[in-house]
């Protein structure tokens, strides 16, 4: 009876997940390992998940059902899924979290360990321990879920496109992926506010998974081919975005109208640059452009809300003014704030300019005094029946703080000029006639690294305070879409 158990085993699992081929069984010891591993590492240090003051306001919401327009109310519902019926708390998402994004690592590098097996092994290994990656990934962050349904997406593209060949799926296996990487997309799009121009080139990839690839296509063909799958996509990802927006306006219980904070934000910034008031009107308190100026600082939109310049690192010489209110009220206070906005960007673009690339420039590059965490194991105070914690006492995080002082690898702008590099390399070799390259895989290069960038941008126009968290996606698509971009130009190894 348990000879005839292993051999119904033998042909139920191992022909059909593995082929009975030795090739595939190697590709998933090689590349199944290190995803575990790293996934192990991750969830027990960071166990039950490192928890910010955003962090705390997300669950605070799921369990009392007062939400508010702060936080994409996709979030909200999928915690208080897991805290209700999982497991209370944080390690729900955490676990989440990391199931998606090693589960996208394995599809990625298992795909491409078809061709490339020991080089794929070994990439997976770097990007499974990579300091500036996971030093904040098992934090409950909003950017940690994009980043981890992102990579999922990425991998189920890669999958389909290279790892097995669409054109022998069956229709039932082509349906179930193609509402799957949907429903991945939608999540992603429903994660954060400004999430959707990160995730169209990831649905361009998604869709362009599907379809056949022509590597000895003209060149301009094989463009317009691409540009119409693009099309495609940003119009879906647009339906989706819109969608979501519909949700979360239906069930939000408490209007904030977070947008508002942008607004002051930005016209703060204006005001200073061109010392010309342009805030004081729309403000029930923190008047005066002596105590605007004093609170603003580019690094975030934080001290103009709590009326004490918090960036300086020298308590002294901190400035201390009266915290900046927008007056309150719904659609007609909305309708001039938002006509008051446009009309100082247009009659001062320079200024604004100015302060949204000083901005870009606390995102992208280190700041002390400003929200420079590329290590992030904490959990804050709270009501919520969580233990607080400082930070975790580990040797090797430890290490990795240290080194996120003095190297370059954690400066986001790194990899801003990598994801430049790519994308631009990836396109003129996509219009050569003839390249040596793998076409797909290069085409998986350029969407990627064009996913890094849109994000960027999306942040560096809208966002309000420079985390570093906020550059997580840039780096991981960075790196990943250089990693795509090498294998294309690689020999194709044996197995």
């Amino acid at each position: 009876m348990k000879n005839r158990t292993l051999v119904v085993l033998n042909k139920s699992l191992l022909n059909v997940l593995l082929k009975k081929e030795s090739s595939n069984v190697a590709r998933i010891i090689k590349i199944g390992l290190p995803c575990f591993l790293a996934f192990y590492f991750v969830v027990q240090h960071f166990y039950p998940g490192a928890m910010s003051p955003d962090s705390i306001n997300i669950l605070t919401q799921a369990r009392t059902g007062n939400i508010s327009d702060s936080f994409p109310i996709f979030n909200v519902y999928l915690w208080k899924f897991l805290d209700q019926y999982v497991v209370e708390g944080p390690a729900g998402m955490l676990v989440l979290n990391m199931l998606l994004y090693y589960a996208g690592l394995f599809m990625t590098f298992y795909s491409l360990a078809k061709n490339y097996s020991r080089l794929s092994s070994l990439v997976c290994i770097l990007f499974g321990f990579f300091p500036p990656i996971i030093g904040i990934l098992g934090a409950v962050w909003s950017d940690i879920t994009l980043t981890s349904l992102l990579m999922f997406l990425l991998g189920l593209s890669v999958f389909t496109g290279f790892g097995a060949e669409p054109d022998t799926l069956s229709k039932p296996v082509k349906a179930f992926v193609a509402i799957l990487g949907l429903v991945i997309a939608f999540a992603a799009v429903s994660t954060r506010h400004n999430a959707a121009a990160a995730v169209i080139p990831i649905v361009f990839l998604f869709f362009s998974s599907f379809v056949p690839n022509k590597n000895h296509a003209a060149p301009l063909e094989r463009f317009s081919r691409l540009l119409v799958v693009f099309l495609i996509a940003a119009v879906a990802t647009v339906g989706l975005f819109v969608a979501s927006k519909y949700i979360n306006s239906e069930y939000t219980v408490e209007k904030k109208y977070f947008w508002r904070v942008t607004v002051l934000y930005d016209l703060a910034g204006i005001s200073c640059r061109t010392q010309e008031d342009q805030l004081s009107e729309i403000l029930v308190s923190g008047q005066g452009l002596d105590n605007i100026c004093g609170l603003y600082t580019p690094k975030s939109y934080i001290p103009l809300v709590l009326g004490e310049q918090i960036h300086e690192l020298d308590a002294a010489k901190r400035f201390k003014g009266a915290p900046l209110k927008i007056r309150s009220g719904g659609d007609e206070i909305n309708d001039l704030l938002f006509s008051h906005w446009i009309s100082a960007l247009i009659d001062n673009p320079s200024a604004y300019f100015s302060h949204r690339s000083d901005f870009f420039l606390a995102l992208t590059t280190k700041h002390f005094g400003a929200l420079w965490a590329p290590v992030f194991d904490s959990i804050y105070s709270n009501e919520l029946g969580i233990a607080a914690r400082d930070k975790v006492d580990s040797r090797i995080f430890d290490k990795i703080r240290s080194l996120s002082l003095n190297s370059i690898i954690f400066l986001p702008i790194v990899y801003l000029v990598l994801a430049l590099l790519v994308f631009s390399i990836s396109f003129v070799a996509i219009l050569r006639k003839n390249s040596n390259c793998n076409n797909r895989v290069v085409t998986f290069a350029l969407a990627v690294s064009l996913s890094g960038l849109f994000h960027l941008i999306g942040v560096s126009v809208f966002a309000v305070s420079s985390d570093f968290r906020y550059s997580h996606w840039l780096i991981v698509s960075a790196l990943m879409s250089f990693a795509l971009f090498f294998f294309s130009f690689v020999k194709t190894e044996e197995n």
